[in-house]
């Protein structure tokens, strides 16, 4: 295990979405270390979802509900809280026309200055491989290639925390 990355801890944690009075999880516990990968799984409408936009900062501020217990996301070697990006299942969802401006849209809303931003977009687009598709327009590319442009903005602005929603369907005969 590496020392960077983030830490995250989570104590009791629970969540009910506004207007529900069925509890989406609770009594979460656990600790991802700094460099550490860690899995969430479970059955359908286990709270994976849940969680994940718990950790990435989505629940309560944009998602309204009661939250409960604790959770701390500290970046490696930072001592402050860690930004995460999270990067959703559905490959469908984006806001801007080109694949540039989809990448470079959350750099600029956290006020990375102009003269950086080019250089951030390019240089998530070659960690990702498909510096090809900068200028290409976000609704002529294919689901794979729309998930790497995803994938591409979450990694432009969190070197610390990544966190990455999909879903794996297993058949088993």
């Amino acid at each position: 295990m590496s020392d960077r990355g983030a830490r995250i801890t989570a104590v009791g944690v629970g969540f009910t979405y506004a207007g529900t009075r069925s509890v989406a999880i609770e009594g979460v516990d656990f600790i991802a270390g700094f460099g550490s990968e860690t899995w969430i799984t479970g059955p359908n409408a286990a709270g994976k979802s849940t969680l994940l936009e718990i950790i990435a900062g989505v629940v309560p501020t944009v998602i309204e509900g009661k939250l409960t217990g604790r959770l701390d996301v500290v970046g490696a070697g930072m001592g402050t809280d860690a930004t995460p990006s999270m990067v959703l299942q559905d490959s469908g969802v984006y806001l801007f026309r080109t694949v540039f401006d989809e990448i470079a849209f959350p750099l600029a809303n956290r006020g990375v200055p102009e003269d950086e931003l080019d250089s951030a977009v390019r240089g998530a687009l070659d960690a990702v491989g498909i510096a090809h598709l900068e200028a290409r327009l976000m609704h002529t590319l294919s689901g794979g290639e729309r998930q790497k442009v995803a994938v591409a903005a979450a990694l432009a602005v969190s070197l610390v925390l990544k966190v990455i929603h999909f879903s794996i369907g297993l058949q088993i005969l």
